[in-house]
C-alpha cells in the first residue's frame, strides 16, 4: 500500500519550516460527496497551507476567510470549516451584506480555455460565479454599502492597455466604471454617505523608479487622485466615516542618495480627517509593512502586517498586539469587545478574544507529496524539505539529515522500522530504522520517484532513466530506460509492474516476471504516473497530460482504459490506491478525486488542490495529500 506523486506537479506553495502546526478542527461540516455517491462516510480537511488573503466578519459569531487554490472557510457555531465550492480559483477578497449574501473576487480556472477573473456569490447555500472576464483583469478587493450597492476594484489595469476599472453591482447586474487611468489598486472602501475610496500604487517598473502610493476617490461622477511620493504602495483602506479614514501600506525607510539600493521596507499609516491626509509619524518605519486595516468605530481599529504584526487603536493610542506568530498576516477583521480575526501565510487563522490571541489554524506542515504507513496511527509522509509522521492525532516533523534547498518526493517502507525516502535535486536516498533517519550509500544518478519492495532485502526504486534495486545491502542499477519511470508496484517478488513515459514516448508499462523486464502494450498514449493492484491479475495505472486524465486496468491478459476525462481542469491523474476491487481511489491535479465502487467511477467534490497521493489502511480510513492540504475520509 502506498501512494506517489507525479514529477510534473510543479506548482509549489511558499512554506515556512517550523517544528509544530495546529490543524483545523472540521467539526460538523465535512465535505459531502455527490448525492448519488455510494460512500457513507465524510471527507474532512485536516489542514491547509494555502495562503489566506482576506477575511470578513459581520459580527463575532460569523466570519468568512478566502485564499489561494479555492480556499473558503466559514466560522459559525464556534468552529472554522472549509466550504465546498465548484470554483477553481485564487480568491483575493470577501465582503457581504449578511452571512447569506457574500461576495468574493478572484481568478477562476475551472472552465476550458484561459483563466477568467471573476466575481462570485454565496446565497447561504451555494457559491456561484456572477461574472467572469477573460483578459488582463485582476480583481483584488470588494466592498459595499449594501447587497445592492457593491464595488470591486482592479489591480492589473495598471498593466492593461484599457486601463483600470471599477465594477459596480446595483442588485441586478455588474457595470463597468472606467477610470481613464492605469492604476494598480489593492483595496477599496465605501460606506453610507461616503464616496468610494481605493488605495494602491502607480504602475512604474523597477529599476526606472519605485511606484508611488496613490489613493483615489470616486464621487459618482469624477475620479480624484492623490499621490504620495514617500509611500511605495498602499495595501489597505478603511474608514469609520467620510472624515475618519485610514490607509496602510509600506514605505522605503532607507534615507540616502539612492534608496533603491538595499531598500528597507517598513510600515506606514495615513489618516484622513476630512481636510487632508497626514502620516502617523509615531508609527512610521517602526513595524514591518502593513497589509490591512479594519474597524467597527473610530475607537476600535485593527491593522495587520507582515511578520505577524497586529496593531490596535482604542481612540486614544495605538498598541502592539503580541500574536505569537511570525507568519505574514494579509488581512484583519476587527470585531466587538476586543475581538479580531487575522488571516495570512500558510493558512494561518489568528483569533483574539478578551485579549488572548490563539492560532486556530496554521499549515506550515500541511501538504503531502507522498505518504505510506502501517496503519492510520503510524503514518509517514514527505512534504517539501520535511519528513512527517502521524500518530492518529497530529502530524509532526521527524528529525532528518539537513536537506538545504531540496525537497523530499517519495516514501515507502516494508515495516515501521524499514522506511525509504528520496530527495529531488540531490538525488539522495534516506533510510529509517525505527530509531532515526540516515543517508544511504546510493550510487544512482537518477532521483527515485517511487519505491516498492517484496521485503526489506528486495526493494525497487524507479525514476528518470533507471530502475534501481536494493538487496538489503547495496543499491544497484538494474535497468536503464529512455523515459521517465514514475511508479512501481508488485504482487510478489516475481510479478512487478512499473509505469512511466513522456510526451515523446507516450505511455510505457514494464512487467518483471522474476527473470527479466518486458514491455507491455498500453491502450493509451499518455504518460503514466502511478500503478497499484489488488493482485497480479487485477492492476490499475493512472496518468494523463494537462488536459486529459486516464485510468487503465490489467485483467491478467491485457490492459484496457476504464476511465478518461478531458478538459482544462481534469488532467494529470497522479496516484491510485484501493482497499478492494470495489473500493478504489484516484487523486489528481486540479482537485480531481475519483472513487470506483466496482461498477462506476464517481467524482468526489473536495476543495481544489494539486492532489498528489492517496493511501488508506481500510475502506473506512483514507488520507489524500496535496500541495497545500491534507484530506481525510472516515466512517467513524
Amino acid at each position: 500500500m502506498y501512494c506517489k506523486s507525479t514529477l510534473r506537479s510543479a506548482i509549489l506553495s511558499v512554506l515556512v519550516a517550523i517544528s509544530a502546526s495546529v490543524f483545523f478542527s472540521c467539526g460538523t461540516d465535512p465535505f459531502v460527496p455527490e448525492e448519488d455517491h455510494p460512500i457513507t462516510g465524510s471527507w474532512y480537511m485536516e489542514c491547509t497551507s494555502s495562503n489566506l488573503n482576506n477575511v470578513w466578519s459581520p459580527d463575532n459569531d460569523v466570519a468568512f476567510a478566502v485564499g489561494d487554490w479555492g480556499m473558503i472557510f466559514r466560522y459559525k457555531d464556534g468552529e472554522w470549516n472549509p466550504m465546498s465550492n465548484d470554483v477553481i480559483a485564487a480568491f483575493n477578497s470577501v465582503w457581504g451584506s449578511s452571512e447569506t449574501d457574500v461576495f468574493v473576487v478572484g481568478e477562476d480556472w475551472s472552465g476550458d480555455g484561459p483563466s477568467h477573473q471573476g466575481i462570485f456569490h454565496f446565497d447561504g447555500n451555494t457559491w456561484t460565479a456572477m461574472e467572469l472576464w477573460a483578459g488582463s483583469r485582476y480583481f483584488t478587493s470588494i466592498w459595499g454599502r449594501s447587497g445592492s450597492d457593491v464595488y470591486a476594484v482592479d489591480l492589473a489595469g495598471g498593466l492593461a492597455a484599457e486601463g483600470t476599472v471599477l465594477m459596480h453591482y446595483d442588485g441586478d447586474g455588474w457595470t463597468e466604471i472606467d477610470t481613464g487611468e492605469k492604476w494598480r489598486l489593492h483595496d477599496i472602501w465605501t460606506a453610507d454617505g461616503a464616496d468610494v475610496y481605493a488605495a494602491g500604487e502607480t504602475p512604474v517598473s523597477y529599476p526606472d523608479t519605485f511606484p508611488r502610493g496613490i489613493i483615489v476617490r470616486f464621487d459618482g461622477e469624477t475620479w480624484h487622485r492623490e499621490e504620495f511620493i514617500h509611500v511605495e504602495r498602499f495595501r489597505g483602506i478603511w474608514g469609520s466615516a467620510p472624515d475618519d479614514i485610514y490607509a496602510v501600506g509600506e514605505v522605503n525607510c532607507r534615507d540616502d542618495e539612492d534608496p533603491r539600493v538595499n531598500p528597507q521596507w517598513r510600515g506606514t499609516i495615513l489618516h484622513f480627517d476630512g481636510d487632508g491626509w497626514s502620516v502617523l509619524t509615531e508609527l512610521q518605519c517602526v513595524y514591518p509593512p502593513f497589509t490591512g486595516v479594519h474597524g467597527t468605530s473610530a475607537d476600535n481599529i485593527c491593522v495587520s502586517g507582515m511578520g505577524g504584526t497586529v496593531l490596535k487603536y482604542d481612540g486614544d493610542m495605538w498598541r502592539v498586539v503580541t500574536t505569537g506568530t511570525a507568519n505574514d498576516l494579509n488581512s484583519i477583521s476587527c470585531g466587538f469587545d476586543g475581538q479580531f480575526i487575522s488571516v495570512g501565510q500558510d493558512g494561518i487563522i489568528l483569533v483574539s478574544e478578551s485579549g488572548t490571541q490563539q492560532v486556530e489554524a496554521e499549515g506550515s506542515l500541511c501538504g503531502l507529496s507522498d505518504v505510506w504507513g502501517t496503519s492510520m496511527t503510524d503514518l509517514y509522509g514527505v512534504h517539501k524539505d520535511k519528513i512527517l509522521s502521524f500518530d492518529g492525532i497530529e502530524w509532526s516533523r521527524m528529525s532528518t539529515p539537513e536537506l538545504t534547498g531540496d525537497d523530499f518526493i517519495s516514501i515507502w517502507g516494508s515495516s515501521g522500522s524499514d522506511i525509504f525516502a528520496s530527495s529531488y535535486w540531490s538525488r539522495r536516498v534516506y533510510h529509517y530504522n525505527g530509531i532515526g533517519w540516515g543517508m544511504m550509500d546510493y550510487p544512482g544518478t537518477t532521483r527515485i520517484a517511487d519505491f516498492w519492495g517484496s521485503s526489506e532485502s528486495d526493494v525497487y526504486g524507479v525514476g528518470p532513466g533507471w530502475i534501481m534495486h536494493f538487496d538489503g545491502s547495496v543499491w544497484e542499477e538494474e535497468l536503464e530506460v529512455d523515459y521517465y519511470a514514475n511508479g512501481i508496484w508488485g504482487s510478489s517478488a516475481d510479478n512487478i509492474f512499473a509505469v512511466g513515459g513522456s510526451q515523446s514516448t507516450g505511455s510505457i508499462i514494464l512487467h518483471y516476471d522474476g527473470s527479466g523486464w518486458e514491455e507491455m502494450l498500453s491502450p493509451v498514449d499518455y504518460a503514466l504516473s502511478d500503478v497499484w493492484g489488488i493482485s497480479g491479475s487485477d492492476v490499475y495505472a493512472v496518468g494523463g497530460d494537462q488536459n486529459n486524465g486516464t485510468v487503465i486496468h490489467y485483467d491478467g491478459s491485457g490492459w484496457t482504459e476504464v476511465y478518461s476525462s478531458s478538459g482544462l481542469a481534469t488532467g494529470y491523474l497522479n496516484s491510485v490506491w484501493g482497499s478492494s476491487g470495489t473500493d478504489i481511489y484516484v487523486a489528481g491535479t486540479y482537485g480531481m478525486l475519483l472513487h470506483y465502487d466496482g461498477a462506476e467511477w464517481h467524482e468526489i467534490s473536495v476543495p481544489f488542490d494539486i492532489l498528489k497521493c492517496v493511501w488508506g489502511d481500510s475502506e473506512n480510513e483514507i488520507i489524500v495529500g496535496g500541495t497545500n492540504s491534507i484530506l481525510r475520509y472516515s466512517e467513524q
